[in-house]
């Protein structure tokens, strides 16, 4: 065997190229398998899990061309917290990046995965806990009934109105603990403004329609614009925000 790839190599034939895995590789190597069963707790069975890492890259195939090991990662963070990921639980999200990397010396497009819990996985593990009593977040808008203050005298008073809400103008959330203290985080508008202003996503479609060429390509990105979580659903991304907020306080 030795002597037929030395013969091929002084006539100038390749050798073969060795095969890139895939992510369902790693999902189907059984050391993998074992890892992810390693780390998944009570809420979520190694088969279960295995899966719903399937479904999440046959429902978003861009997933499939991003590094294996990012994706991968993401899988394993998202079973170590039994949260399900890209399901309509919208408990925890992998979602596919694109960035720019240097390979083989030339400047390329890569998709990177990237693992996100969702508001409502903040709200699942809360509940989980057995310090918290209860938990609730929400969008505030001008015409919704709000007051709040911080202090030996702290109260939180919310009520959404019916109709005629108005623009959004910031969130909050509120926990009440077992032992009975009360604990709330309130952002303004310009806080979840800064939050949302990190979003990549968020970010590169609207330097698309503001850097459209023409009518139709700025109309183009404006519907991928209206697509994006930050457009369809404001309210639960601010909401989001000031979960993510106070869960730093818990």
């Amino acid at each position: 065997m030795a002597t037929t790839n030395l013969s091929n190599l002084q006539q100038g034939q390749q050798q073969p190229a060795r095969r890139v895995k895939t992510i369902f590789d790693f999902l189907d190597d059984p050391r993998v398998q074992k890892g992810i069963g390693a780390v998944a707790g009570k809420f979520l069975t190694p088969d279960r899990f295995l899966r719903l890492a399937i479904n999440a890259v046959k429902k978003t195939p861009l997933l499939a061309q991003c590094d294996p090991q990012s994706v991968l990662g993401s899988f394993m963070a998202s079973a170590a917290l039994g949260l399900e990921p890209n399901t309509v639980q919208q408990q925890a999200f992998l979602i596919p990046y694109k960035k720019r990397a240097k390979v083989d010396n030339q400047w390329v497009d890569i998709y990177e995965c990237q693992f996100q819990i969702g508001y409502r996985g903040f709200i699942t593990l809360a509940h989980r806990s057995p310090h918290i009593a209860s938990v609730q977040a929400e969008a505030i808008h001008d015409g919704d009934l709000f007051d709040h203050m911080l202090g030996s005298e702290s109260f939180l008073k919310y009520r959404k109105a019916l109709k005629d809400r108005g623009g959004l103008i910031g969130s909050f959330c509120y926990t009440k603990l077992e032992s009975g203290i009360e604990m709330a985080t309130v952002l303004p508008l310009s806080e979840v403004e800064k939050i949302r202003a990190k979003s990549e996503t968020y970010n590169a479609l609207m330097r698309n329609v503001e850097q459209a060429d023409n009518q139709k390509d700025r109309e183009k990105a404006e519907k991928k614009l209206a697509e994006t979580p930050w457009v369809m659903w404001e309210d639960d991304m601010a909401a989001k925000s000031a979960i993510k907020k106070h869960a730093k306080q818990l």
